[in-house]
């Protein structure tokens, strides 16, 4: 996973990136080759089945799951 944190980029750049974005727990993949962007300013619901990701991205944007695959940029 590639994951960097900080203002240092241009302000048009998205807030957060996910690029190829994969986790498994054991067997069960939850999230598979996940792509998103979030626009400064943008809201955003994450919806879905229990156990369909949606904490496990709220985790890997905040640098809590290390074991995610892909890319992760949170500015």
């Amino acid at each position: 996973m590639t994951m960097r944190h900080g203002a240092d980029e241009s302000a048009a750049l998205p807030v957060a990136r996910v690029r190829g974005m994969s986790r498994v727990f054991g067997e069960r993949r939850v999230i598979d080759g996940l792509d998103i962007d979030i626009a400064p300013g943008e809201f955003i619901a994450l919806i879905g089945r229990s156990g369909s990701g949606k904490s496990t991205l709220l985790r890997a944007l905040a640098g809590l799951d290390l074991e995610v695959t892909g890319e992760v940029i949170v500015n």
